[in-house]
């Protein structure tokens, strides 16, 4: 990938732990901070995006959730847990994360 400003979705590979609840790790970077989309299905026309009030968007086309990701700040390196559960009525809760310590801790 050459030529572009665009940067690259880092689109978290989600697994289905049980109907409606998928989680993914995320691995923060060297300052702490990651970015991510979630796609259905591992489609990416089926993008799962934030809107500014971070509240769920899509499933949308690529075009369509272009610059609108979540952010997840902490210590540099450190692994996140991100669940989306589908079944969660409040499209403000569906994606959420916390620190994972077992794995900090390693």
């Amino acid at each position: 990938g050459s030529g572009g400003g665009r940067a690259e979705h880092s689109y978290l590979p989600m697994i289905e732990e049980s109907p409606g609840l998928h989680v993914a790790e995320i691995v923060l970077d060297a300052v702490g901070g990651a970015s991510f989309q979630v796609l259905a299905d591992e489609r990416t026309d089926l993008v799962l995006y934030p809107n500014e009030e971070m509240t769920l968007q899509g499933p949308d086309t690529e075009a369509e959730a272009e610059n609108a990701e979540w952010h997840i700040v902490g210590v540099p390196f450190a692994v996140f847990e991100v669940t989306v559960n589908l079944l969660e009525p409040d499209r403000k809760r569906i994606v959420v994360w916390w620190p994972n310590e077992v794995k900090a801790l390693q």
